[in-house]
């Protein structure tokens, strides 16, 4: 809903009018502000303290150490060597929480000669307190003559409210000299002020500051910030012309999210709301994600089709207040997937909970805690509530689990979890920008593509830090210092790619592509004007701030010098057996008890049985033996004990929780801990356990390629020809190409499947057709996978077959072509039994003609982002859509459809379709654009349909739809057109705007 500016400022104002500043007790506020600056020229009576430049009264220590070799300004400066580190050392009293400070220094290193140029330059502001330190040596201007000025700003956190020192530190081997030390100390950080149309503005009331500042406060006492739903505060956000309602909490795992006024936030919109396309959000200080470089690699990769959240700048106020530039990004909805055309499925994670405990209680007792927090990491999805109120987005998800839990105890190949093409994508990527941040077990996302059944990492915090030195040579195969070595089980996904011939080959090809030089200036090129737009948005705030990407193509050059090594090395067997011997450290658990880990090292699933009885799956991390005692039902204790408690011994090989029969489903479970003389309750996850094996490692696994009863196979050709009856799957491998002869009959019975990751060729003619069919309307799909070539269809006939459905190995069609393109001619689509679509084609190129759809179940022809064309082919009788394209952009041409259940045409999610020549008649809706789609219609008739025209929006995170009519004719349809609010309908240049409202509740 759009609203005029002067309304979005009359209801800003009097949001701000109602809130107020609500801080916790302990917090004294600063009324003024005051300015330090000491330049080495004045110098007390004894020699010791050097004297404020402005206030004479002010000390600092060191004094000793003041030199007249090197000044930046005036006679004097400061002289620190490795023997005397510190200097111009200041003690302010009674820093108050949430006061900000900036300090700077100019800083020259003078090389000792003994040493060399060997080692990096040193020399840092710092500042320090009981619990709280920070430093930096950020260059942000330099002079001809050596001199080097660095900055440091901060936020004093809350849980301090007593002395603060500030200092410079030589932190290395050189001698450095520092001059003209300059603090600023300010209630209140000093923002920029933008124009209010490009500000992304946020409101709450006084409860919510008071509720933020109490979590902050809890976040500062125990050093990290934990954070779960309860969290959630009400709040408005006003932004591009646009307001809504939204939830907000803080967000971020470390203390620099929450620091000052400057404070992160996760943001959820209303149900029926969206921003930018997302549903779900945060708002953070851009050095959380260093700036631009996070940016860079984000643009790199959605250029190159690779997962990443979406990721820009933006102004922004908090109650009517600038906070200066935040960085925006995406967090992990199904608007991700979609937005980068990829099908629904879950995204799945391991568990950081014991991480961030073990890092709070090590905080809060100054001791380490040996506990194997990946080991023991439960695999979550984002979006939970679903995974138990959605059947099959659950069976997606216990198919994601198992294949985590395969990458978590290395039960297969890395190709066998993972896209391989992706995987080593996502590597070469994150290493060119040194994104090794993102790399760590527990910042990945991963997606589970349920139609391959493998994972896909999603890029999201990868953190670039300058001037760090990082060996790269190992992910390029390189592995001779790593073989005899045993590594952290948690660095399995950075070397146990290294077995792999599939991955490595791919990360080669990968690595020559990405680190052409014509191929980065081609990538910067494209973002060249928003990355000069963004950083002078940023420098409004950071003056000295300005991006550099020479790393980039310094990393560039150095793989491709590797590339030569790298090619040798995997066309060798030998690299391979060298590889087999690289090790991980064994499991081991511990038996110390420890009470914040123990609910967390013993995971209870609930499943059932084959006969329907209530199972607990239960696998035991901790380092003894434990037993189950009951359970807990409804917050009643189940009050019959087992006779003989259910005993648990630590997980081992091959890594799988243990089922127990018990008499109900309960919530939680009494467990003894007998070697601690304990007794806990642990929670139980409402699904199943992971498997061993998921839906298409089993269904691939059952095959013996090659089949020699169904197909002939000579070299790399594969030919299908007479009559055949495949009652089991067939699976055909990548690297072949598939010949079906004329005048062959295929009959799949039994709920086989045929899948194809080779091209197909049906060599069929008019008078000797090829016939696919199911006798026994079982077959599970006929399925093209990511061939390599484009498939060729000439008369066929697919007929009563169903969908491929696995539990979560699942695509919605009788016939589906996956990142396969394909030329179809004479096909013909009849009666498919049990799913969705007749035809579905995702992410592929096709061209569609002379083709034939009867009586589909439900949507005949189903595309999800794709682009082709589609001419002379009828559509008859479908039970759902006729033509169904999202994400697409398509050619329509001599089509008929008749008698659709529901639409005869659809376009969404932002397709492009233009249709010439059309028919349709008989259908609910005649042709409908809808969710930011724009449908084109030319010489068309639309007769007979209840609606003839409709336009609006189904999905909030897009905009309205848009049809566009040219010499159509139109009669006998019950309504003419049905138009949501801001959709539009043009007709032969004359526009109608929508005025109906909500029709998604009218059509779904």
């Amino acid at each position: 809903m759009k609203y005029q500016i002067s309304r979005v400022l009359f209801i800003a104002i009097i949001i701000s009018l109602v809130t107020g500043s609500c801080r916790p007790d302990n917090v004294r506020i600063l009324q003024e502000e005051f300015e330090y600056f000491c330049n080495a020229e004045l110098i007390s009576d004894d020699g010791t303290k050097f004297i404020d430049a402005h206030a004479h009264s002010i000390k600092y220590n060191n004094g000793q150490n003041r030199s007249d070799l090197h000044s930046f300004e005036g006679d004097y400066s400061l002289r620190l060597t490795p023997e005397t580190p510190y200097g111009f050392t200041i003690s302010i009293p009674k820093a108050n929480a949430d006061e900000y400070f900036y300090a700077s220094a100019w800083r020259k290193i003078i090389k000792s000669a003994s040493i060399g140029d060997t080692l990096n330059t040193k020399g840092v502001l710092v500042a320090s307190a009981d619990d709280f330190y920070t430093a930096s040596n950020h260059v942000v201007e330099t002079s001809p003559d050596g001199w080097e000025k660095i900055e440091l700003e901060f936020f004093i956190p809350l849980n301090i409210n007593d002395k603060i020192k500030l200092y410079v530190w030589n932190n290395g081997q050189d001698t450095v000299y520092f001059d003209n030390f300059f603090i600023q100390r300010k209630p209140k950080k000093d923002y920029p002020e933008f124009s209010i149309d490009s500000t992304f503005k946020i409101f709450y009331d006084q409860n919510a500051e008071q509720q933020i500042n109490a979590k902050r406060y809890e976040a500062f006492q125990q050093g990290v910030l934990i954070v779960d739903d309860t969290d959630y505060q009400n709040a408005i956000v006003f932004s591009d012309d646009d307001y809504f309602e939204c939830d907000i909490r803080l967000k971020g795992d470390w203390l620099d999210h929450i620091q000052g006024d400057k404070i992160s936030f996760r943001v959820k919109t209303a149900t029926t709301q969206a921003w930018r396309g997302m549903k779900s959000f945060s708002v953070q200080t851009p050095l959380a994600r260093n700036f631009q470089h996070e940016w860079v690699l984000h643009k790199f990769l959605l250029n190159n089709d690779l997962l990443t959240t979406r990721f820009g700048f933006t102004p922004l106020s908090i109650n009517g207040r600038s906070r200066g530039v935040y960085a925006w990004e995406e967090h992990f909805d199904k608007q991700l997937l979609e937005s980068r055309m990829r099908r629904e499925g879950p995204i799945v994670r391991f568990d950081e909970t014991m991480t961030w405990k073990r890092i709070q209680l090590g905080e809060s007792t100054g001791k380490g805690y040996e506990v194997p927090v990946f080991e023991c990491a439960p695999i979550t999805a984002f979006k939970q509530s679903r995974i138990i109120g959605d059947p099959l987005f659950r069976d997606e998800f216990i198919e994601a689990q198992s294949l985590m839990h395969q990458m978590q105890f290395i039960k297969t190949d890395v190709s066998d979890i993972f896209d391989s093409d992706k995987l080593s994508a996502f590597f070469v990527n994150n290493l060119l920008h040194e994104g090794f941040h993102g790399m760590a077990w527990h910042n990945i996302r991963y997606y589970y593509n349920p139609v391959l059944c493998r994972l896909e990492p999603i890029t999201y915090d990868a953190s670039y830090v300058p001037n760090i030195e990082y060996d790269f040579a190992p992910y390029f195969g390189q592995i001779e210092n790593i073989t005899e070595d045993l590594h952290k089980r948690s660095s399995v996904l950075l070397y146990w790619p290294l077995k792999d011939s599939i991955y490595m080959n791919s990360f080669y090809e990968h690595a020559k592509k990405f680190t052409n030089d014509t191929f980065l200036k081609q990538q910067f090129a494209s973002i060249k004007k928003q990355l000069h737009d963004d950083e002078a948005m940023i420098k409004r705030e950071y003056p000295y701030y300005k991006y550099n990407g020479e790393y980039i193509y310094r990393n560039a050059k150095l793989f491709r010098e590797m590339l030569p090594d790298m090619a040798d090395k995997i066309s060798n067997t030998e690299y391979y057996k060298r590889a087999a011997k690289i090790n991980f450290k064994p499991v081991q658990f511990s038996k110390n008890f420890y009470d914040q880990f123990i609910r967390h090292q013993i995971h209870v699933h609930r499943s059932t049985g084959v006969d329907g009885q209530p199972l607990l799956q239960v696998a035991n991390f901790f380092g003894d033996t434990i037993k189950i005692l009951s359970g807990k039902l409804n917050n009643q204790v189940f009050d019959k004990k087992y006779n003989e408690p259910l005993v648990v011994p630590p997980i081992s090989e091959p890594w799988l929780a243990t089922n127990f029969e018990v008499e109900n489903h309960f919530d939680e479970v009494i467990v003894e801990i007998p070697s601690a003389d304990k007794i806990i309750f642990v929670p139980i996850t409402p699904w199943d356990a992971p498997k061993s094996l998921t839906s298409r490692q089993i269904v691939e696994r059952s095959v013996e390629f090659p089949q020699s009863n169904y197909y002939t196979i000579n070299g790399k050709t594969i030919t299908f020809e007479g009559e055949i009856d495949i009652d089991k799957h067939v699976i055909i491998p990548t690297g072949y190409r598939v010949i079906f002869k004329a005048g062959t009959n295929i009959d799949i019975r039994n709920k086989a499947t045929f899948v194809s990751y080779s091209p197909v060729f049906f060599r069929g003619t008019e008078n000797n057709k090829i016939r696919v069919i199911s006798s026994d309307h079982t077959a599970r799909a006929f399925n093209v996978f990511q061939a390599s070539e484009t498939s060729k269809l000439r008369h066929v006939v697919f007929e009563g077959l169903s969908n491929l459905n696995f539990n979560g190995w699942f695509t919605p069609a009788a016939v589906c072509f996956y990142e396969s393109d394909v030329e179809m001619r004479h096909v013909e689509f009849a009666r498919n039994v049990g799913c969705d679509d007749a035809l579905n084609m995702v992410r592929s190129h096709f061209d569609v003609d002379s083709c034939l759809f009867t009586l589909a179940n439900a949507d005949a022809f189903d595309s999800d982002f794709c682009t082709g064309r589609v001419a002379n082919t009828f559509f008859d009788h479908p039970g759902n859509d006729g033509i169904d394209f999202s994400g697409s952009v398509i050619d329509i041409i001599n089509c008929e459809v008749s008698n659709a259940e529901d639409k005869g045409i659809s376009g969404g999610e932002g397709s492009t379709l233009t249709v010439r020549n059309a028919k349709i008649h008989g259908c609910n809706i005649g042709i409908a654009s809808k969710d930011q789609s724009s449908v084109i219609v030319h010489n068309s008739k639309v007769n007979n349909n209840v609606y003839g025209l409709s336009a609006y929006v189904k999905k909030p995170e897009y905009g309205p739809g848009e049809l566009i009519i040219y010499n159509v004719e139109f009669t006998d349809n019950m309504f003419f057109h049905l138009i949501e609010q801001e959709s539009t309908l043009t007709i032969d240049n004359k526009i109608i705007k929508g005025d109906a409202r909500n029709l998604v509740k009218r059509f779904y």
